[in-house]
């Protein structure tokens, strides 16, 4: 095919075309660019093709000399019956269907107008076809001549490497083109969806046709009304437009982010809700600890359906950055959204778990929407100890079944928890002179990853109180040294990245002391090259005056306390491959006065082992003369085995996205564990949208993902 460009800047078009694929379509014969400017046929010595307008106005207008006598002398090359295009923003607007019929052209002229266009008399008299790329004014033509050359030329036989390359894309079919994914597996900790990569080809162009129907029916629904649909895209349609026709939950997303609502400071969000729940005539109850029920009725047809609880829990995390000025005690969260992300302005968005609170408001206020009998469940203070679940009073509720939206990272059913108990050891230690030969240094560990105490134990990444521990009894074995405070980590729920020791050694064996450190930095970095590959121990003198050391009994027993307390997984879970069942995490350890203190973080998803687990530490705490209290004690929720709610919406999952979703459990802690305890016989899943960066002020939501999880949430309600 031949194009042919009458233009004032014939270099914008031959640099462009002489790239890719273009470049390969010319060089094979497939397709040929030829340039003519305009101003060659200006009949004045200084080939002027522009002049100023009659009747005023600003800029010039290309005269119609000069583009009529190229028109003309375009055709004579190509033929009388050449089409000749004007790319004009008054144009017809050009879309894929002329792409199509152009394509099926052996050749075409393209009239790249500039300034403020062309005179009226010379694209009358050459009988051109205005087009127009869309409602917007480019300085020329040339820019939309190429994006038509390029639109052409790709339909080409031979141009493309398959045929299927274009049959598939946006517009080819009257819609938009499915989202495409690549390597790697896994980016930034989104995973491609994973019919993807099941192999099941009729799977997968169910979910490709499925996404591209929703994306057209999201951004241009008018493409829809002249695509060719079958009868299942159109019921496909009418039920998604149903659900998605009466979403407010982002709406009410921002609603609620304007009350402040962090753990421990519910009491306004909650009476937000309560009034919700009245002024739609909704039974609701509110109690002694901030918790809302709230009660609606079955749609028609479904009152006498199995009744339904929704739960999520109404506070948040309140972390912000430095240099942010905000008081979370009165000041709302502003909510910023960028395409498809929704995040705030340097704090935490809320998106934990306010999201699945707008979304059970929403269903609340549907008229539309079919659902059996449900009741919201709206827990306070999850984040700082689930006291809103703690103190629940489950004689309040009466479903039987319980959606619970707290678990993110969209097509994962989350089926069990663990449980948990904080175990503390309390090391009384006396302190003694430290000898006149010795003087105090510092050892560090440093570099570590750290990580969730639950979500990353399977990692084996290093615990920087374990190796503190390690390095000292190596040290100890070899030279005379003496504890004076130990300290570490920050959190019990958080891996301990750092840990600082203050240790007398003898001064004459400074330098033998720093060599087996080297040496034990060697070994560890040997051991942790893959999960802590900066892993590092830093050895110094101590700026202090203190004198003050532990007596040798009191830091062999801490040192043993380190070393020997039960750490990481214990056990793998029967039901779940590759779940761990019960861990320990010595997450934090301090030296206060006379005593050490050595916190623990239990988690089990069996009762029993979690208690037996606590019984070690116990007797560890004996031997060594050391307190052993516990508290915070919380219980798991359990596989169950004979779910029919996960059967159900598995089930539904397959049949609207075209394969099955993740199942599994997780080594953390969920409210559910209570609900189960609370709720006898209840049967429970867990889901949620994909929600980034939890907890943090980088905490942001993925409104396609939201708005999908929320058409299946509405779409599963009948059928559980």
């Amino acid at each position: 095919m031949i194009f042919y460009v009458l233009t004032l800047f014939p270099d914008m078009i031959g640099d462009a075309v002489n790239h890719s694929i273009l470049k390969r379509a010319a060089d094979a014969g497939l397709i040929e660019i030829r340039l003519a400017d305009i101003r060659d046929f200006s009949s004045g010595k200084h080939r002027q093709a522009d002049d100023a307008p009659y009747g005023g106005g600003a800029g010039m207008v290309m005269a119609p000399g000069p583009v009529y006598c190229a028109c003309e002398h375009a055709r004579r090359e190509l033929g009388a019956s050449v089409r000749i295009v004007y790319l004009t923003p008054q144009g017809r607007p050009y879309d894929q269907r002329k792409a199509e019929e152009f394509s099926k052209l052996d050749r075409l002229i393209l009239l790249c107008g500039h300034y403020e266009g062309i005179d009226e008399r010379a694209l009358e008299l050459a009988g051109v076809e205005e087009i127009s790329l869309g409602d917007f004014v480019l300085t020329g033509g040339e820019l939309a001549a190429l994006a038509v050359i390029d639109s052409v030329s790709r339909l080409i036989p031979g141009v493309l490497g398959k045929s299927e390359s274009f049959q598939s894309e946006s517009f080819a079919d009257g819609l938009l083109e499915y989202p495409q994914y690549t390597r790697p597996r896994v980016f930034n900790g989104i995973e491609v969806p994973p019919v993807l990569l099941s192999g099941h080809h009729k799977n997968i162009a169910v979910w490709r046709r499925r996404q591209s129907l929703m994306k057209t029916a999201a951004v241009r629904p008018d493409l829809l009304a002249l695509a060719q649909l079958s009868k299942e895209d159109i019921k496909f349609l009418q039920e998604t437009e149903a659900y998605m026709d009466n979403s407010r939950f982002l709406e009410y997303f921002e609603e609620i982010s304007k009350i402040p609502r962090g753990s421990g400071n519910e009491k306004a969000i909650s009476d937000w809700l309560y009034r919700f729940a009245k002024e739609r005539g909704l039974d609701a109850i509110q109690d002694d600890v901030n918790n809302i029920i709230i009660k609606k009725p079955g749609t028609p047809g479904y009152e006498n359906a199995a009744t339904v609880i929704l739960q999520a829990h109404m506070d948040m995390v309140c972390e912000k950055n430095a240099d942010v000025s905000h008081d979370f005690l009165k000041d709302p969260i502003r909510v910023i959204r960028e395409g498809d992300t929704v995040r705030a302005d340097g704090t935490t968005l809320g998106a934990d778990n306010g999201l699945a609170v707008a979304m059970i408001l929403s269903l609340l206020d549907s008229r539309d929407i079919p659902h059996p009998p449900l009741e919201a469940l709206l827990t306070a203070d999850e984040e700082s100890g689930m006291t809103g679940a703690e103190h629940l009073d489950g004689a309040l509720l009466s479903g039987g079944k319980m959606i619970n939206l707290d678990s993110g990272g969209e097509g994962v059913f989350i089926v069990s928890c663990a449980g948990g108990l904080r175990v503390v050891l309390s090391l009384p230690v006396e302190y003694t002179d430290m000898p006149l030969s010795h003087t105090m240094c510092v050892l560090r560990v440093k570099g570590l990853m750290g990580g969730h105490s639950g979500g990353d134990v399977t990692k084996r990444r290093g615990n920087g109180i374990r190796i503190m521990g390690r390095v000292l009894r190596a040290i100890g074995a070899e030279a005379d040294i003496r504890l004076a405070s130990i300290s570490g980590g920050m959190k019990m729920n958080a891996i301990p990245r750092e840990a600082e020791a203050v240790i007398a050694v003898n001064s004459e064996g400074y330098d033998k002391i720093a060599g087996i450190i080297k040496s034990c930095e060697g070994v560890l970095r040997d051991e942790y090259r893959v999960s802590d590959p900066s892993v590092a121990l830093e050895f110094t003198r101590a700026e202090t005056e203190s004198r003050m050391v532990f007596t040798e009994e009191a830091g062999k027993k801490a040192v043993a306390i380190l070393c020997l307390t039960p750490l990481g997984v214990q056990e793998m879970s029967q039901d779940m491959p590759d779940l761990p069942e019960t861990s320990n995490n010595l997450g934090i350890v301090r030296t206060e006065g006379n005593t050490v203190t050595f916190s623990n973080a239990l988690r089990s998803s069996v009762a029993t082992r979690k208690y037996e687990l606590k019984e070690r530490i116990g007797q560890l705490a004996e031997l060594t003369g050391a307190k052993c209290e516990s508290g915070n004690d919380y219980p798991g929720w359990a596989y169950n085995p004979n779910s029919a709610m996960r059967e159900a919406l598995v089930a539904e999952f397959e049949s609207m996205y075209g394969h099955k979703p993740v199942v599994q459990g997780i080594h953390a802690g969920l409210e559910c564990g209570l609900f189960s305890r609370k709720l006898p016989g209840v049967d429970i899943i867990s889901f949620g949208p994909d929600i980034f960066a939890m907890h943090s002020p980088g905490e942001h939501f993925s409104v396609s993902s939201a708005e999908r999880v929320w058409e299946f949430l509405t779409r599963s309600l009948t059928k559980v």
